[in-house]
């Protein structure tokens, strides 16, 4: 539309740059992303932005149309057309200033030429259509199969807010936002603001809402269905919890709200900062992709999240901990934003950590840290010692495809460990006053890393540009031991040996930082903490004085109360020590610690499988404590997956696999522990005991006391049944696929009929993941190709291996990221020299394609590389 025009205002701007009478303006790429330097001078062309928009939604219709009216302020000088972001829609028309104007739309944005704008305020208004979505980006729509009810919502991050309507999309043009929408009467909508008013029009109701305060485009939010709607009160601020109708029987309000409560106090008296708000909303939603998402007073969150049973204290804590992560960034991410996506660990790895804060010190689960250790760092350490390991604050962002790969473990695992260690180090009051200050400094604006630290460093009076380099701008942990020898059985000398990472990829330094050491020694049956030593360590080797006389320990802890960051490596003596008595330590936390250091052991081949497996099973079933039980299960759960890998290793699986049934038993009735080996149970099961075992649990002919076998439960044994053909199983999954038609039984069912093992099977949901051919949405697709290949089918993904990697450069091209994160599971690992040679064979040929593929395959093939050495090294 308007071409020719188009292109002679143009052409028009060509011929006068290339007389020299003004510069070159700047053109940009047709390309889906969106490039940080166009960014940059984007920012540099418009300021004042604000948005208005319109939404007309039916029911009905798989499209909806909108109208935006787009004010801006252009800086003087501007001879570079005007682009605005937009994904995949149609222009209905476009004015600028109240004036048709010339404009180009291929697909990825729309371009306006800079002569048909003012210098000073412009005012662009945009008609338009768009698809809804159904992979769980943009504005997506979902029917809910029970009652055929329609729900919307949009996820924008980080680059997914121009497939709502045509904008700005990118972090530091903030803006405020109004809204109005006309929906079906019977609906609720939900925005980052209360409605102002809603109106009947013709039996369709018409909602207002006011602008927003500035906020990034990532972080608007419109939300839209028959929600059940509960309510209550944080001090002066309203709470509202939504959810499908179809699941509101399984909504434990107490477990959103009192948290909710909990974590408002606590985040407004640690930033001495206000809620800027005087709403905050929560809405359950189906497909999501992430787990949540902060919209700024309309935080969302994934429906796995609401239980068909009882929640077990892990799947309760997660909800608590989720809920404090979200909450913080409205002051760490929403009030104040990171100006490009290279400083995304601003948001992120600081709302992990603030989190964990919020969930030890205000709420029931105190153990907090302990949980954060088992599911967080243990994570961090590994995702360190990859191939793809790179800076918590990385300096190569360079486009939204790159920010859309660093959302990932090493932002906010890492980087939340990273920030735990410097309260220690500068002083908790010191940390906290830096952290107000700075979103004081910054309200309602952009930031930057120098920001940030500047702010801590003003507060400690302390200079942190090296600690800010070695521990934000450099990749990789470091290894760090204790070496000692006593005299007369006191300490005569200790050293901490600090040595750089030893993975090719991360960056040679030997950093600073500031541990707590502990001595352990075994007195009257249990081994008890003497002194404990602060030091600060830098350098290959630090000198600890302070502990020179005291009695000769049995176990030496470089890392109590685990304030730093390092892999750990126990000394001769006190890994003999540990193997002696790990059920002989009190402390949670530091028994935590040595099952990952031996964890760990196992992971750089330096500790046997058959070793762990053997000191696990003789020492597990008299731990006492949830978090190490699950550590240490979840362990041998992927022990077990090894084996299945390895030639020969049946003996090893089953003894796992009756291990697991045998302390289920054991437990305590109702017990969380109890949960924890029937997830295990349940995910070991395969020999035909062990399966008719769950059978029986399915039917009811066996009962285990305090166990209930929920919807979800039921599910997983199915599921269990036809990956091994056993049994009735077809019968058995059409009887619970008609007792569940809900949406996740539909995906469930999938799930059930992928994974059986048969290679026309394969095929089969191969080619509908491909073609399509039913429109399945994504969350069901991503399912299917998580279910595939479990890792007792490897020789059928071998059988297949040549046709899965052939399809990647043309799914390369043309599949969206959240497509390719799921599909590039399937790149046959197995865990084979041979399959290291075929991995390596193609590794040039997926180096050049985009990031999620990348940046996940370089993972695999070294995930196969390591496997291959586990098992060689186990022989």
């Amino acid at each position: 539309m308007n071409k020719n025009t188009f292109l002679f205002s143009l052409l028009f701007l060509l011929l006068f740059n290339s007389l020299g009478l003004a510069a070159q303006p700047v053109i940009r790429q047709q390309l889906q992303l969106l490039d940080q330097d166009y960014a940059a001078f984007r920012k540099s062309q418009v300021s004042n932005v604000s948005y208005a928009l319109s939404v007309e939604v039916e029911a009905e219709s798989d499209v909806f149309n909108g109208a935006v009216e787009i004010s801006f302020d252009l800086n003087d000088g501007n001879i570079s057309p005007i682009t605005l972001d937009f994904d995949a829609g149609e222009i209905l028309s476009l004015t600028v200033n109240g004036n048709a104007a010339p404009w180009e739309y291929e697909r990825w944005f729309i371009t306006v030429p800079a002569i048909q704008f003012n210098s000073g305020n412009n005012e662009v208004e945009i008609e338009y259509r768009r698809p809804f979505s159904t992979d769980g980006d943009g504005l997506h729509k979902f029917t809910d199969p029970e009652n055929g009810e329609v729900y919307l919502y949009t996820n924008f991050e980080p680059y997914n807010a121009n497939r709502f309507f045509p904008m700005f999309d990118q972090p530091n043009l903030k803006a405020p936002f109004s809204l109005d929408v006309l929906v079906p009467e019977n609906w609720e909508v939900i925005s980052n603001m209360r409605e102002s008013a809603i109106t009947n029009i013709n039996g369709s109701n018409h909602w207002q809402f006011p602008p927003t305060p500035p906020v990034s485009t990532y972080l608007y939010s419109f939300h839209a269905g028959p929600f059940s709607i509960w309510e209550d009160q944080a001090g002066d601020i309203a709470l509202r919890l939504f959810a499908r109708s179809s699941l509101a029987e399984y909504v434990n309000t107490d477990e959103w709200f009192i948290p909710t409560q909990q974590f408002m106090a606590f985040f407004q008296d640690y930033f001495d900062v206000p809620y800027p708000l005087n709403k905050y909303d929560q809405i359950v939603v189906p497909d999501f992709n992430p787990g949540a998402m902060e919209n700024i007073g309309a935080v969302t969150f994934n429906e796995a999240y609401i239980s068909r049973g009882e929640k077990s204290i892990l799947e309760r804590s997660r909800l608590a901990y989720v809920i404090a992560h979200e909450m913080a960034h409205m002051w760490f991410g929403d009030l104040v934003t990171m100006n490009w996506w290279n400083d995304l660990w601003l948001n992120e790895s600081f709302a992990t950590y603030m989190g964990y804060l919020a969930l030890s010190s205000a709420s029931e689960f105190t153990n907090g840290w302990d949980i954060f250790y088992s599911r967080d760092k243990s994570r961090a350490y590994v995702a360190d010692d990859r191939v793809t390991t790179h800076p918590v604050a990385p300096s190569d962002v360079r486009t939204t495809a790159d920010a859309f790969s660093v959302f990932d473990i090493i932002t906010y695992q890492k980087g939340s460990s990273v920030l735990k260690q410097l309260p220690y180090f500068i002083g908790e009051e010191n940390f906290r006053q830096g952290v107000s200050n700075y979103l004081k400094a910054n309200s309602f604006g952009n930031a930057t890393l120098d920001d940030f630290v500047n702010s801590l460093a003003d507060s400690a009076g302390m200079d942190l540009s090296q600690w800010q380099k070695e521990w934000l701008q450099e990749a990789g942990a470091n290894t760090v031991r204790t070496d000692f020898s006593c005299t007369d059985n006191t300490i005569s000398s200790m050293r901490l040996v600090q040595s750089v990472p030893e993975i090719a990829t991360a960056d040679k330094v030997l950093r600073s930082q500031r541990t707590l050491i502990g001595l352990y020694r075994y007195t009257d049956n249990a081994m008890v903490l003497g002194n404990t030593v602060p030091v600060t360590y830098s350098g290959p080797v630090t000198w600890v004085t302070d502990v020179i006389g005291e009695p000769c320990p049995d176990l030496v802890l470089p890392n109590e109360n685990d304030h730093a960051y390092f892999e750990m490596q126990l000394d001769p003596i006190s890994m003999e020590t540990l193997r002696e008595h790990i059920n002989d330590f009190s402390n949670a936390t530091t028994r935590l610690m040595l099952w990952e250091s031996l964890w760990s052991s196992v992971r750089k081949t330096t500790l046997s499988l058959d070793d762990f497996m053997t000191f696990a099973l003789a020492n597990i079933a008299t731990e006492g404590n949830d978090d190490v039980v699950r550590q240490v299960s979840g362990n041998l759960a992927t022990a077990f997956n090894y084996y299945t890998l390895f030639e020969n290793q049946d003996n090893q699986r089953e003894t796992l696999q009756n291990f697991a049934w045998e302390q289920l038993n054991a437990a305590t009735p109702g017990s969380e522990i109890q949960k924890i080996w029937y997830d295990n149970f349940a995910n070991l099961a395969h020999t035909p005991e062990a399966l008719d075992s769950l059978l029986a649990l399915l039917d009811g002919t066996q009962v285990i006391p305090g166990l209930e076998i929920d919807q979800d439960k039921r599910w997983n044994i199915v599921l269990t049944l036809n990956r091994y053909l056993y049994s009735d199983y077809e019968s058995l999954l059409a009887q619970e696929r008609a007792n569940d038609p809900s949406d996740e039984g539909i995906n469930m069912a999938m799930a059930a009929q992928a994974i059986r093992p048969l290679a026309q099977t394969k095929e089969e949901f191969l080619n509908l993941v491909l073609e399509n051919p039913d429109e399945l949405k994504l969350a069901t697709l991503r399912t299917i190709m998580f279910s595939l290949f479990p890792s007792e089918q490897s020789a059928l993904m071998d059988a297949m291996a040549d046709e899965l990697l052939t399809l990647y450069p043309g799914l390369n091209e043309s599949g969206s990221e959240r497509f390719l994160d799921a599909f590039i599971e399937l790149v046959p690992a197995t865990c084979t020299e041979q399959s290291n040679t075929r991995l390596a064979q193609v590794s040039d040929i997926f180096s050049e394609f985009k990031p999620v593929l990348a940046t996940r395959f370089l993972q695999i093939q070294q995930a196969d590389q390591r496997c291959v050495n586990i098992r060689n090294f186990n022989q």
